[in-house]
């Protein structure tokens, strides 16, 4: 056939049966070939996700890959095969722009290594627990975007949005001994400016970068950003690919996890010397669904024997989201975890009761209101409000998180009809119980200005921890850096509950109970299902639960410490009023939280906190 030519491979050089394709035609034959070699050499190991296809066959194309070329798919099978194919393009136009001499010529001035193994180690061997990797991630292409006000490069001042350098710094303030940032553009919508803004706030953690390696130039690249740790996926890069960039690693100084989802990659990665740290993914590339079975059957027998032995550290990732799935993961002998945050600890299932009265304590006030609760299902007998703080009778269900402990603390139940809890967790991370469990809600909110003053106090009493200046908490505060999520997403997420559920949830503020304390107690025993008979059982517990005779017992005066050590009992009595953010807040930035609160709350159908 006229112009068609065929590639022949003697001893490593191609030749063309069409003597008139010159030299040049045949290096890019020989190079497309390579290319299509190498697709060839990483299903042989197993590799689930194709590299992209070289771009299309030369003309008329017959040699060892004309069959091949019949039967390839040109789209990608699932969705990490189109982050990795889109990654090659991007990767490609980034070197242009960047090559790698430059990048070893920037790695003087970059900001030294840091211990990300040794950080996870520490924080094992200290807690007993594994030791937690945070992640500062806006959105995933499995989960959607997770904050809409994420905004990285966001100015201080723009109060609608929330900094990831902040949301680093919560992370860091919380404990986390090491962080991961997601650098990915396009399907996570991170970037490798955020990355070097987390570096250089002064977060001492260790920073994991997030990103779908497939070239050693973006090792270095992470490297100039300031990271300590890389991520490489088993199921993406091949054998060779991975001993060489865990080389580069070592030599840069940096940590490298290296991914795997099933038992062949695992076999394939413990093969390869110089391995400290496996992530498990839990997740399967096919459907996407998430199993932590997998975790286990990935470290039974005597994989889990050569890991022991080699001291490789084993990093759980993907769908752990309640302490029972953590505690699982740590008996199959995981050393850490990657997670979204620590509230995902936590999970949609915790709270799923059947008991129709059971009460659930809302947000800020909750001490108080614990005591109101617990006075109202138990004014018929000698109550413990007198000596056990209103904390320890009303546990929190986030408690167990926060203890290390797999078992919810219902034994505590203070009723025969009712047991009675609290969470600081925001609707948004429990939507799929609270929507459809019988149990009542009671929900309780502050001004947004007292919150903040309150709030400050309370964290600054932590013991071991570096006090927050009142403008780092007001920019924490307005970027919606708490400790349980943004404070506006939290009132809105439970008013909507309320409108949506009235029967089952009760929405108070803590300015109306304080206003009239006598009338929310009779609300509160109806909606509990225990109406009052008399006037004087409401004025006595109004009486027992006011903040001057609950401050003045000793055992709430005590320096005793509630959550491991953290926080004294007396740090949860300090003045009980209202309006004491004017003796804290200047005008400026009294403004700068209405402006705010007008903008968050136009849609509630109440301007509160104004």
């Amino acid at each position: 056939m006229e112009g068609r030519y065929v590639v022949e491979i003697n001893a490593g050089l191609a030749s063309m049966s069409n003597p008139t394709i010159s030299n040049e035609d045949l290096l890019k034959v020989k190079e497309w070939e390579i290319g299509m070699l190498q697709g060839e050499l990483a299903a042989s190991q197993g590799i689930s996700i194709r590299r992209r296809p070289p771009t299309g066959p030369p003309p008329h194309y017959a040699g060892p890959f004309e069959y091949h070329l019949q039967n390839e798919g040109k789209t990608p099978c699932n969705i990490l095969e189109e982050i990795i194919w889109y990654k090659d393009v991007e990767v490609s136009e980034m070197k242009k722009r960047k090559p790698l001499s430059m990048l070893k010529m920037l790695l003087d001035n970059a900001p030294p290594a840091r211990d990300f193994v040794g950080a996870l180690k520490a924080a094992n061997s200290r807690t007993g627990v594994p030791g937690l990797i945070a992640e500062v991630k806006k959105a995933s292409p499995s989960r959607g975007v997770m904050r809409e006000d994420f905004d990285p490069l966001a100015d201080i001042h723009i109060v609608t949005r929330i900094g990831h350098v902040l949301i680093a710094k919560a992370y860091e303030k919380g404990g986390a001994p090491c962080l991961s940032v997601l650098t990915d553009e396009k399907f996570f919508q991170g970037s490798f400016e955020n990355l070097e803004a987390i570096r250089n706030s002064g977060v001492q953690c260790p920073l994991l970068c997030k990103e779908f390696i497939i070239d050693a130039w973006q090792i270095y690249y992470a490297r100039v950003k300031g990271a300590d740790a890389i991520l490489l996926i088993a199921a993406v890069l091949p054998d060779l690919d991975i001993k060489y960039m865990v080389k580069i690693c070592k030599l840069l100084g940096l940590a490298a996890l290296v991914e795997v989802h099933n038992e062949r990659e695992m076999d394939r990665v413990l093969a390869l010397e110089g391995i400290e740290l496996v992530g498990i993914n839990n997740r399967d590339l096919g459907t996407f669904k998430v199993d932590i079975s997998n975790t286990k059957t990935l470290l039974e027998g005597e994989r889990g024997e050569r890991i022991r032995e080699r001291g490789i550290i084993v990093v759980g990732e993907s769908g752990l989201f309640t302490p029972a799935d953590i505690a699982y993961v740590q008996g199959a002998g995981v050393k850490a975890v990657s997670v979204i945050a620590c509230l995902v600890l936590v999970g949609e299932s915790i709270v799923k009761q059947k008991d129709p009265t059971a009460g659930i304590v809302g947000l800020f006030g909750t001490t108080w209101l614990k005591s109101l609760l617990y006075s109202i299902l138990n004014r018929s007998s000698k109550h413990k409000l007198a000596f056990k703080h209103p904390h320890e009778l009303v546990p929190f269900l986030e408690g167990p998180v926060l203890m290390q402990s797999n078992e919810l603390p219902f034994s505590t139940a203070l009723s025969n009809t009712c047991r009675l809890f609290s969470t600081h967790i925001s609707y948004q991370l429990l939507a799929k119980t609270l929507d459809s469990c019988e149990c009542r809600i009671v929900y309780v909110t502050r001004n947004p200005k007292d919150t903040l003053v309150s709030l400050w106090h309370f964290m600054n009493k932590r013991r071991g921890h570096q006090p927050w200046t009142i403008n780092e908490a007001v920019d924490a505060f307005c970027y919606g850096v708490t400790p349980y999520g943004p404070y506006y997403d939290h009132v809105i997420g439970y008013r909507a509950l309320y409108l949506k559920r009235p029967k089952n949830v009760m929405f108070v503020t803590y300015e109306e109970m304080k206003e009239d304390p006598h009338g929310h107690v009779k609300k509160l025993g109806d909606f509990l299902g225990c109406p009052f008979d008399g006037e004087e059982e409401v004025d006595e517990i109004v009486k027992n639960c006011s903040f001057e005779v609950l401050s003045s017992h000793e055992v709430n005066k005590s320096e005793q410490s509630l959550i491991k050590n953290l926080f004294p009992y007396n740090s949860f009595f300090r003045k009980g009023i209202t309006g004491d953010h004017e003796n804290y807040l200047s005008n400026e930035v009294i403004q700068r939280i209405d402006t705010l609160t007008k903008h968050r709350f136009h849609s509630l159908g109440f301007m509160y906190g104004i």
